[in-house]
């Protein structure tokens, strides 16, 4: 029906005259047959459906977008997000509303299902809000999310969320960084270690900087180094553990002026010992020079 509509061919009063109508008829009421039938008809009557409803357009999507919160049937719910990327406008946006992290977890988990299908559009904020739902399963599918649309699409969502503050939503983020070793966003985590007193955020920074090594993260490892001295051997405040997944970090990055970090004294657990202290300081690596 749409194609018929839109065909060059077709007299463009007509196309006028019949979008008008069948946008009164779906304010009025009218749609709501072509809802059922979208909802509870076999496969091919569904896609005639869908056909119909893109051209009734934009006064349904209020109740498409229910559909997709409410219905049971994942086949369903499929095919009505395919059927508002069909309508377009402000299709997805709409649906994307559902997701807030004082929603309930069921409707906000149908929402971001087929939230790529419904069209394209920007999905940080409903990740955003999706990783700081109470609800453990909600993140997770926030996270399947970004791992199912375009490259670009999701280096530009992780990128915004990294500069929120909640540690719980940066630390989803960077789990998927480091899992999908995403180096487009290197930079950005390695910004994330600029004067932090966060241990728990520095040691998975340096985690991810292993799966995406740059030289960007140079100089915050240097300032961590340089501050060596200062506490017995140790990095002032911070543990043993955060120390060996700085070493880390710093051996991943394969930068000529760079010297070797592999040779760290990781595993060390005490420097009561002058001998110790001096050992330490010889094996360690060298970024100040960087």
């Amino acid at each position: 029906m749409r194609s018929k509509v839109e065909a060059a061919a077709t007299p463009r009063e007509f196309k006028i005259g019949l979008q008008s109508k069948l946008q009164t008829l779906a304010a009025d009421g009218g749609g709501a047959p072509i809802l059922e039938m979208l909802q509870n008809s076999p496969e091919p009557l569904r896609r005639m459906a869908v056909q119909i409803l893109a051209v009734l357009g934009g006064p349904l999507i209020p109740q498409l977008v229910e559909v997709i919160a409410t219905h049971s049937n994942s086949d369903v719910r499929k095919i009505t997000a395919g059927a508002l990327r069909e309508i377009g406008g402000t299709a997805q946006q709409d649906l994307a509303r559902l997701v807030r992290a004082d929603a309930p977890a069921n409707r906000v988990l149908r929402a971001l299902e087929f939230l790529e299908l419904a069209g394209p559009g920007n999905i940080a904020t409903p990740v955003y809000e999706a990783l700081r739902h109470p609800d453990a399963a909600v993140g997770k599918e926030a996270v399947k999310l970004v791992k199912r649309v375009e490259r670009a699409v999701a280096v530009a969502t992780l990128r915004w969320v990294l500069m929120k503050e909640d540690p719980k939503v940066r630390s989803a983020a960077l789990d998927i960084v480091r899992e999908m070793k995403f180096a487009d966003v290197a930079v950005d985590v390695a910004r994330l270690l600029q004067g932090t007193p966060d241990e728990t955020l520095v040691k998975a920074v340096c985690r991810t900087l292993v799966a995406v090594p740059t030289p960007s993260a140079i100089p915050h490892l240097r300032r961590i180094f340089e501050q060596k001295d200062r506490a017995f051997g140790f990095v002032k405040g911070l543990s043993d553990d955060t120390r060996a997944a700085a070493v880390a970090a710093a051996s991943a990055i394969n930068h000529p002026r760079r010297r070797s970090s592999s040779s760290a004294p990781a595993g060390d657990k005490s420097m009561t010992s002058g001998r110790r202290r001096s050992n330490s300081r010889r094996r360690s690596p060298d970024l100040a020079a960087v």
